[in-house]
């Protein structure tokens, strides 16, 4: 994750249109995160289909090497949905909502969340 983490230091400096907070956070020694807001779910979109963001994803198991990563987007309207990669053990909504792979109409984040169901997503 040491590659991903100076992009992301980089983006709480260089806010992409629509972010509206970005903050870092340590859990520990080993365990970092960050806490975005974005204006609405277009600008997050646009965001992260563009790089570097689209090419963590396309690179993230030789990115992270070996660590693990997790993601939870909540929307304020209502919502949520989450992605895990090489977690050694569940977190956050893994631990009780049911897992599906991200295809077909659970591919994006919006159609996770606008099924109206939380889903924990799970690419391995």
């Amino acid at each position: 994750m040491r590659r991903i983490g100076p992009g992301l230091n980089e983006i709480g400096r260089r806010a992409p249109e629509g972010l509206l907070a970005h903050e870092g956070m340590m859990f520990g020694l080993t365990h970092f995160g960050f806490r975005q807001y974005w204006r609405d779910i277009d600008m997050l979109e646009q965001f992260t289909r563009s790089e570097p963001h689209a090419d963590w994803w396309r690179r993230i198991r030789e990115l992270s090497a070996g660590a693990g990563f997790w993601h939870e987007t909540y929307h304020a309207r209502g919502g949520v949905e989450a992605l895990y990669v090489a977690m050694p053990e569940p977190v956050g909504l893994q631990k009780f909502a049911p897992g599906r792979r991200p295809v077909g109409p659970f591919m994006t984040a919006r159609a996770r969340v606008q099924g109206g169901v939380t889903h924990a997503a799970s690419p391995q």
